[in-house]
Order: structure tokens, then sequence, then C-alpha cells
């Protein structure tokens, strides 16, 4: 993966984006034990993840973006809890096992990603 690409190529970013489309969704009718502030959280948090991975591209060097890749896969990690803790919390829906798949194959794309940087 090279640096000089803009970020909205990379299916990694668009994969993220993907995810916080389907977090946005699933929070705009929170229902169950899901309360404004861990909404709050979530949304947050999530949009994070594409912001992380268009900041390490900008930044032009590949150390940068994989410090931000690093960065995001965290960020991708505690979206995942929090929508496992909301699952405790509530019934699955079909919104919030679509939005943990998305989860699922962003972590998959930044281990792709970051392997490939490593190369």
């Amino acid at each position: 993966m090279s640096t000089d690409r803009c970020f909205e190529e990379l299916l990694i970013w668009q994969t993220a984006v993907e995810l916080g489309v389907r977090v946005y969704a699933l929070t705009d009718d929170a229902s169950g034990g899901m309360n404004e502030e861990l909404r709050k959280q979530l949304r947050r948090t999530v949009l994070s993840i594409s912001n992380l991975i268009a900041e390490g591209c900008e930044r032009g060097s590949t150390n940068e973006l994989l410090r931000c890749l690093g960065l995001a896969r965290g960020h991708a990690g505690a979206v995942r809890s929090m929508l496992r803790f909301v699952d405790r919390l509530d019934n699955q829906s079909r919104d919030e096992a679509a939005a943990a798949s998305a989860a699922e194959r962003l972590r998959a794309s930044e281990i792709a990603a970051v392997r490939a940087l490593a190369e």
C-alpha cells in the first residue's frame, strides 16, 4: 500500500465508512439499554476510524500511516466491544448484527493493510 494514494480509493477507508454508516443508522433508533452517553461514545469512536485512516494517508510517510492504522484498529476494537455490550443489554437485532459483521470485515482489512505496508 502506497501512502501517495488518495484515502478515498482505499478499501480499508471505504470499509470504515461503511461501518460508520451502519453504526449511525443503528444508533438513530437506539432502543433497549443504549442510553444517550453510550450512543454518543459509539458514534465518536466509529467516526474516528475512517478519520485516522485518512489522516495517516495524508501525512505522507509509511511510519505515520502505520501509526494511524494501529490507532484505527484500536478504535475498531472499541466499537466491536461496545456493540457486544449493547448486544448484552438487549436482544441483538438485524442492524446490530450487520454492524458487528462490518466491524469484523474492517479488522481483517486493517490487518491486511498493515501486513502490506510491512513488506
